[in-house]
């Protein structure tokens, strides 16, 4: 998929286009081990709105998972969580813009799906943006008359789910994070389905049309069209980031979980802190 540009072509969300980070962590000293050092100085590349898009972000988790998690400690489960920020932050932008297809890619659409033949002896690969039967019919064996098939439940397999779903299960099975991190990750996922159902329900299909129609909506229509928006932001990449270039002992003790305690809330010390204090060392 190619990612769009972004329209900001409108006054009142030009200001909140997701923010391009000013200067990243700085790497030269740091625990991780050079191939994870090289992955997250890549990732700090994808930040920002037209170089992020679901292919990148695909091959970043590839890469990722090719390293593994033996022998990185924290720091691999901390760089799969700036991958999940980062994939957020696109899904909340892509949402944002009435790109509702770009976002359900992210969220909802599995990126590979087998359909298992089983008359003809044959596999074939589901079109991701195209109904199930128009590629049928077009491949000549759909139908319900005599000869046609269509595939069942059974029939299909998906061997590749959406990004933010896997990222937000392998992450919650590592048992490396708390779970209220995990919980503020569910959080936007949810936000994202809500702005894009919103924005959807308004037969928005571009950024101009959502121009026009703010353009001409009362001061509190306009509020509360505008409350409805993402409107995420990279602040908890760029600490985790902080984070994982600094030295060792440097790593955020909020969000990593104690083997030897409960993550299903955040310890008591870190009771009343923000998202940001307790993703700080």
């Amino acid at each position: 998929m190619v990612c769009r540009p972004m329209n900001v072509s409108a006054p009142h969300l030009a200001s909140h286009r997701p923010p391009v980070p000013s200067a990243g962590p700085c790497w030269c000293r740091n625990p991780l081990s050079p191939a994870l050092l090289r992955w997250n100085r890549r990732l700090e590349d994808l930040a920002r709105p037209h170089a992020v898009n679901e292919t990148a972000l695909a091959d970043g988790l590839r890469d990722l998972e090719r390293l593994g998690p033996a022998g990185h400690g924290p720091a691999y489960w901390l760089s799969a969580a700036r991958l999940t920020e980062l994939t957020l932050w696109c899904a909340g932008a892509y949402a944002d813009h009435c790109e509702i297809a770009a976002a359900g890619d992210l969220l909802a659409n599995p990126r590979r799906i087998l359909i298992h033949d089983r008359t003809r002896q044959r596999i074939l690969i589901k079109q991701r943006h195209c109904r199930l039967s128009d590629q049928m019919v077009r491949a000549g064996t759909g139908g319900r008359g005599p000869g046609g098939w269509m595939p069942g439940p059974d029939d299909l397999e998906t061997v590749e789910s959406p990004l933010l779903p896997y990222l937000e299960a392998r992450l919650a099975v590592s048992g490396a994070l708390q779970g209220w991190y995990l919980e503020h990750v569910r959080t936007r996922m949810r936000q994202v389905v809500d702005t894009a159902a919103f924005l959807a329900a308004w037969s928005l299909a571009s950024m101009e049309d959502l121009h026009a129609r703010l353009r001409h909506a009362s001061p509190a229509r306009r509020a509360f069209i505008e409350s409805q928006f993402c409107r995420f932001d990279l602040r908890l990449f760029d600490i985790l980031g902080r984070n994982l270039s600094g030295l060792p002992g440097a790593l955020p003790r909020h969000i990593l979980a104690d083997p030897a305690a409960s993550a299903t809330h955040a310890p008591t010390d870190a009771v009343g802190l923000s998202i940001e204090e307790r993703c700080t060392p």
